[in-house]
């Protein structure tokens, strides 16, 4: 599928939900909604699995449901990942013969939001491995 095609699909798609509409002001830029979920999505949802991860080991320990803390790191993991391709989606956009200012600004801002989307994605999955791995009741 080619970046332009695969760019308008993203388009129809976003159009439907009025906050991922275009700005009138940002003449045909990307909207305030879909940079926050780009770009701030990984580090929120590490944080709150983070946090969430830690809270719940007491929980799980005493009813025997450690299987909720990897539920809790796939449905964070599966997040980032969305957000990660949202940011792929704004880093490759659409081929244009005339790069303007706000095209290299969205494709910048689109490749280091796949940056954190990464390191996030990461970092969630490694504090996931663990559990895993080690018993996580063991005192």
């Amino acid at each position: 599928m080619s970046a332009q095609r695969r760019h308008e699909r993203l388009t129809r798609a976003a159009s439907r939900f009025s906050l991922l509409r275009r700005h009138p002001a940002t003449k045909g830029g990307v909207g305030l909604v879909v940079w926050a979920f780009a770009l701030g999505t990984g580090p929120a949802v590490w944080a709150v699995h983070l946090v969430a991860s830690a809270a719940l080991v007491p929980a799980a320990c005493v009813h025997g449901l450690t299987w909720l803390i990897n539920l809790g790191t796939m449905l964070s993991a599966g997040a980032v990942a969305l957000a990660t391709i949202a940011a792929a989606g704004l880093a490759l956009g659409p081929p244009e013969d005339g790069a303007t200012l706000e095209v290299a600004r969205t494709r910048l801002l689109g490749e280091v939001g796949v940056a954190i989307g990464i390191i996030s994605l990461l970092l969630v999955l490694l504090e996931g491995a663990p559990v895993l791995v080690l018993d996580a009741c063991a005192r």
